[in-house]
C-alpha cells in the first residue's frame, strides 16, 4: 500500500511540476506576439515609420522576438529537465548563440533608444534657449530705441 502511494504522489507532483512551467511558456508567447504586434504596427502605419525612433524601437522588438522564440523556449526545457540538457552538441551551441546574440541585441537597442532620446531632449532645450535668447533680444531692441 505504501509504495502505491507513494508511485501516486510522484506521478501527481510531476503533472503539477508540468503545469507550473506553462506560465513560462505562456510568457515566451506573449512576447513573441507583442513584439509581432509592435513591428508589423511600424511597418503598416506610415506615421510611425516617419519617426527615427520609432525605428529604434522595432528594431529592439525584433530583437526581444528573438529573445521570445529562440532563449525562453529553451530555458523552459532546460527548467522542465531539471537543469540538463540532453538535445545534443549543436543545439546547444545554437541556444548558446542565440542566447548571446539576442540578449545583446536588446541590450543595445536599449543604449541606442537612450541616447536618441537623450540627444533629442538636449537638442531640444537648446532650441528652447535660442527661442528666449531671441524673445530677449527681441524685447531689448525696442527698449534701446526708446531712448
Amino acid at each position: 500500500m505504501n509504495a502505491n502511494m507513494n508511485m501516486n504522489v510522484s506521478q501527481h507532483y510531476s503533472h503539477s511540476i508540468n503545469f507550473y512551467y506553462l506560465p513560462l511558456g505562456l510568457l515566451s508567447l506573449m512576447a513573441i506576439f507583442g513584439n509581432l504586434m509592435v513591428i508589423v504596427s511600424v511597418i503598416v502605419e506610415k506615421r510611425l515609420r516617419a519617426l527615427a525612433t520609432n525605428h529604434f524601437v522595432a528594431s529592439l522588438a525584433l530583437s526581444d522576438l528573438l529573445v521570445g522564440a529562440l532563449v525562453m523556449p529553451f530555458g523552459v526545457y532546460i527548467k522542465m529537465n531539471n537543469n540538463s540538457w540532453d538535445l545534443g552538441r549543436t543545439w546547444c551551441q545554437f541556444h548558446l548563440s542565440s542566447t548571446v546574440f539576442s540578449t545583446a541585441a536588446s541590450i543595445l537597442n536599449l543604449v541606442a533608444i537612450s541616447i536618441d532620446r537623450r540627444t533629442s531632449y538636449t537638442l531640444a532645450l537648446e532650441d528652447l534657449h535660442k527661442v528666449q535668447d531671441n524673445i530677449r533680444i527681441g524685447y531689448l531692441w525696442p527698449q534701446i530705441y526708446k531712448f
